[in-house]
């Protein structure tokens, strides 16, 4: 063990146990919250009335608990260094489902500016931006955020407001030409209004087709989805 492992061993993003350099490497959190019932097994593929656009839909985790604690610190609460771990193990979880296949482009779920200025980072470009580097896949943002900070998915905006509003457009004249895959990445799955309104932008934009990952979603009707 390092002298810096030593002073400054890796935790559990989710318990903060310590845990081995191994086991935060290659699952970013211990294996007894690996095993718990807010991670997703048994998966199966399903189609999804709330993203009828969407491909496939790849969503590792419960939005409770542990998950929803540490959501909450790592978008709210400046814990940035979180993205680490999470980006590890939402890689994982595409990894395993294959999630990957035939994506030319990552892209993410805009913030506002007002956002930005208020949290220093967009928390789903940093994990996207990520994903790119573990797998070599180019990282475009594509998309800008045209609402407030006050109009956000967690914000005033009841559940008929949200699926009804027009919140994004496309950062710049871009036409795709070659109709390239393209892999969206958001931090929780509420309503599915943004992944819905983000997955038209990029098709009528040129896009074969767009999937989408998320770290975590409550809904009760949504189950992980492999393509």
């Amino acid at each position: 063990m390092s002298i810096l492992s030593f002073l400054f061993p890796e935790k559990c993003l989710f318990c903060g146990r310590v845990i081995s350099a191994k086991e935060y490497a290659e699952q970013g959190c211990c294996s007894n919250c690996m095993e718990a019932e807010f991670v997703r097994t048994n998966i199966e593929a399903k189609e999804m009335e709330i993203l009828p656009k969407v491909l496939a839909l790849y969503c590792p985790f419960v939005y409770t608990d542990k998950v929803k604690d540490t959501l909450i610190r790592y978008k709210f609460q400046g814990e940035n260094w979180l993205a680490n771990p999470l980006s590890i193990l939402l890689d994982r979880y595409l990894q395993a489902c294959d999630g990957y296949a035939y994506c030319d482009y990552i892209t993410a779920v805009p913030i506002s500016s007002e956002r930005m200025a208020e949290r220093g980072y967009n928390q789903s470009a940093i994990i996207a931006g990520k994903l790119s580097h573990y797998t070599g896949i180019p990282y475009k943002q594509f998309m800008t955020r045209m609402d407030s900070a006050g109009t956000s998915q967690t914000g005033k905006m009841n559940r008929l407001e949200r699926l009804n509003s027009t919140r994004f457009k496309l950062q710049g004249d871009i036409v795709l030409q070659e109709k390239p895959g393209i892999l969206l990445v958001d931090d929780i799955l509420t309503t599915g209004s943004t992944l819905n309104e983000c997955t038209e932008i990029l098709l009528n934009m040129g896009a074969g087709f767009v999937k989408t990952a998320v770290i975590a979603s409550g809904r009760r009707d949504i189950g992980g989805v492999c393509a």
